[in-house]
């Protein structure tokens, strides 16, 4: 699996190195710098738990001067209107990406990616609006959403990273020092590395003819955009900012994806070709495994949709709650799936 340009990861590390502010060169710089994604840099959180990234402060400084000097109404737009033509070409990177195969679209780092750049996007707008509208109200909200746009990009990616890094990870059976899956010998000692990796109950193993060598837990729970979708929704449903009519249809759609995912589950089910026996045989429980947490994903959906019968908000408290656990086991799933296929450089 290639690092650049095709993986969202990169796309992630250009958001967080670049303000968009100079010509085509160098956000492109940004996006094509070949790095794996454990030596990708992510800013580290405020005491508030929040991230930031170039482009958003260059933002808020565009922000400031404007309300401190309305003569600045001009640059504050050309800011802006950078800002946005930045993030777009990420996207419209990912779309290429998506049509030329090289990227899938149920990829959690992919699908986490999209929606933070969109939330962000709206942002902009909505800060625009603001500006034209004399809306300070408006324009507290743009902030926020900038803010929380940003944060989705850096949390979630940081988290894949940690867990990515524990699927790609095994224990020199000699002298326990880390290594890189793929090595053949220990970076450390030159012992040996064994070569088999599985995921049993949540843990990522590494065996060999004697049995269980290492075992790793994966950091703490992670979100996906599905979850964090419908989490948002409940909350603004819960604040009066969203009526019944708009909650059903973030369940609706988060069941369509869901639905969609489990199509593709089932073609790559079908579609084993160029795999060794060992590859298959791990892939097939793997995808196994994605098709239960779809199924209890789903299960949750429709817990959820009951409130919509009887007008119980606890079906929603229990249908989240359903929904935590099959989450966190698609994306373990999905991650063993993925390191499948990595090539060490």
């Amino acid at each position: 699996m290639a690092f650049g340009r095709s993986d969202p990861n990169a796309l992630v590390a250009a958001f967080a190195s670049s303000d968009f502010s100079h010509d085509d060169a160098a956000w492109q710089a940004a996006v094509e710098e070949d790095r794996p994604p454990d030596e990708l840099d992510i800013p580290e959180m405020d005491p508030d738990g929040n991230y930031t990234a170039p482009v958003f402060e260059r933002v808020i400084r565009a922000y400031r001067s404007y309300l401190e000097d309305k003569s600045q109404r001009r640059n504050l737009k050309q800011v802006l209107d950078s800002a946005r033509e930045g993030v777009e070409k990420l996207l419209n990177t990912m779309d290429l990406c998506l049509e030329e195969g090289l990227d899938d679209p149920n990829n959690p780092i992919h699908q986490a990616a999209r929606a933070g750049f969109e939330q962000f996007i709206q942002g902009l707008d909505d800060l625009q609006d603001s500006v034209e509208q004399r809306n300070n109200d408006l324009a507290e909200a743009a902030l926020e959403h900038l803010q929380q746009s940003t944060n989705r990009i850096m949390d979630a990616f940081g988290f894949f990273q940690k867990l990515r890094n524990v699927m790609m990870t095994v224990h020199c059976p000699a002298c326990d020092a880390e290594n890189r899956r793929g090595n053949a010998k220990c970076s450390a000692c030159q012992a040996p590395i064994p070569q088999q990796e599985s995921l049993n109950e949540g843990r990522v193993v590494a065996v060999n003819a004697e049995g269980v060598l290492q075992t790793e837990t994966p950091p703490a729970p992670l979100t996906t955009p599905n979850y964090m979708r419908l989490d948002q929704a409940i909350h603004n449903w819960r604040q009066g900012a969203l009526d019944d009519a708009g909650l059903w249809n973030d369940v609706a759609a988060v069941e369509a994806n869901m639905s969609g995912h489990r199509s593709v589950n089932q073609a790559e089910l079908e579609d084993l070709e160029g795999l060794t026996e060992e590859e298959q045989a791990i892939t097939v429980r793997v995808l196994g495994s994605i098709d239960v947490a779809l199924d209890g994903s789903l299960q949750a959906l429709a817990e959820m949709k009951r409130f919509w019968e009887d007008g119980d908000s606890d079906h929603l408290d229990k249908g989240m709650a359903m929904l935590g656990p099959p989450t966190q086991k698609m994306i373990e799933a999905f991650l063993a799936l993925q390191s499948i296929s990595v090539e060490d450089e």
